[in-house]
């Protein structure tokens, strides 16, 4: 009787708040993970949407010299 009590105890007071850190944190870590992943996607089509620009502009330039030429 005493042993099962002693689980018990131990189970609601250490074992349940834990399991519920552990829980909680993972799920902050997934949302943060998915935030840092919308960003960084976000970043990398803005980067390729001026890479995009900078080539046409420089395809631009080169026909405007051979226009000029």
């Amino acid at each position: 009787m005493i042993t099962s009590s002693i689980i018990e105890s131990f189970t609601i007071h250490f074992f349940l708040p834990f399991l519920n850190f552990v829980t909680f944190f993972l799920f902050f870590l997934f949302f943060k993970m998915e935030d840092l992943f919308f960003i960084t996607s976000k970043k990398k089509k803005l980067v390729s949407e001026k890479l995009l620009e900078t080539t046409e502009n420089e395809k631009d330039n080169q026909k405007g010299k051979k226009l000029n030429i």
